[in-house]
């Protein structure tokens, strides 16, 4: 059956051929679809006998989707006249980009690969769904599959989305963020975006650094908020990696995401496993200047 609904997109991850889209609806509720994906890139081969022999190997691979020659395509923004004919590779799954660009790295065939900067996820947001989170969009799903996606262009003022957000301040006993030191105390400020005069402020601050990191987590999934703001001088990622290599060492499986299904275990054997654990809410990083906040 399929139902319709407008929200905005608040997260995207990949894991492996599917895509996984968390959306909030108008009516405040959290929407988890999924969507196919099968990364790409470009091949520039050495010769065109080298990019016959690639593309009649690359053809017959079972991890392959779809090979295909592509005229005309720039391999430098800044010179006009470096458009050339590329082989143009979308493979099964992200396992299958790997293995295949791995393979190639070998291949003396190979002059020089393209479109493999991108992380995966902005290979699907710039490539085939070209929204960008936070957007307004309306969706078509039948039961957890998205069948279509489109962006709200709506020429009259639009009321800020109903998001919830969580903002927090790590501390530790030097200062320092690095994987050996313990957290001294987690403040936070929760707020909603549509009663912006309402915000609930929080410190977690004990002894045992145990019972800091069950606060918080616990604090976390009971607010269920939409986005997590890290207030400091570093990267929302590095925090996140930080809290999450803290929660490893003290053997603890705490989950602050709204994707149950990923383990502490699993989660420990990915890079970057800080923004795999918040899966389902996003994470930014603020800098403030002296004074502009009070908790």
């Amino acid at each position: 059956m399929v139902l319709n609904c407008k929200g905005w997109l608040l997260h995207v991850s990949i894991e492996q051929d599917k895509a996984i889209l968390w959306i909030k609806t108008e009516d405040r509720k959290i929407l988890r679809l999924t969507d196919s994906y099968n990364p790409f890139f470009y091949i520039l081969p050495r010769n065109e006998y080298d990019g016959n022999y690639l593309f009649h190997v690359l053809y017959q691979q079972t991890i392959v989707r779809k090979v295909g020659w592509e005229e005309n395509k720039s391999t430098n923004l800044f010179e006009e006249y470096s458009k050339r004919k590329l082989i143009c590779v979308t493979t099964e799954s992200v396992q299958s980009y790997n293995v295949l660009l791995k393979r190639l790295e070998e291949d003396s065939r190979v002059k020089q690969v393209f479109n493999t900067d991108l992380s995966h996820v902005q290979q699907y947001l710039f490539h085939r769904l070209k929204i960008e989170p936070t957007s307004k969009v309306e969706v078509e799903y039948d039961g957890l599959k998205v069948i279509n996606l489109t962006k709200v262009e709506d020429e009259d003022e639009i009321p800020p989305p109903p998001f919830l957000i969580l903002y927090i301040e790590v501390q530790t006993f030097s200062g320092k963020i690095n994987t050996e030191e313990p957290i001294a105390m987690i403040k936070s400020q929760y707020e909603d975006v549509s009663d912006p005069q309402w915000a609930l402020e929080t410190s977690f601050d004990s002894e045992d650094e145990k019972d800091i990191l069950e606060s918080f987590c616990s604090y976390v999934q009971d607010k269920d908020p939409d986005i997590l703001v890290f207030e400091g001088d570093h990267y929302a990622n590095t925090i996140l990696d930080y809290l999450f290599a803290r929660i490893v060492r003290l053997g603890l499986e705490l989950d602050i995401g709204r994707d149950k299904r990923m383990r502490i275990a699993l989660l420990a054997s990915l890079k970057q496993p800080g923004r795999h654990w918040i899966r389902g809410r996003l994470a930014i990083m603020i800098r403030l200047l002296v004074g502009t906040h009070q908790y």
